[in-house]
């Protein structure tokens, strides 16, 4: 659901899923992403600052990381 923008699906998805471990981290990612694009910015901060010291700091992620972290709310 991700991949295809379905982002509202993919915060339902990954809600069932469960936590993330830290070797998940660009499954938290995605879900901070997913969560940011359903407009949920508090859960996508939280979620971006779990994943991030695990993430390698590619130019989709510095720029993701500023939109969440931009975010109002």
């Amino acid at each position: 659901m991700y991949r295809t923008k379905d982002f509202a699906g993919a915060v339902r998805a990954f809600r069932r899923a469960g936590s993330f471990a830290r070797s998940e981290a660009q499954s938290q990612y995605a879900n901070a992403v997913s969560l940011y694009e359903a407009g949920r910015y508090r859960e996508a901060k939280r979620a971006l600052a779990d994943a991030l010291p695990y993430l390698e700091m590619t130019p989709d992620v510095a720029r993701y990381r500023a939109k969440i972290e931009g975010s109002v709310n």
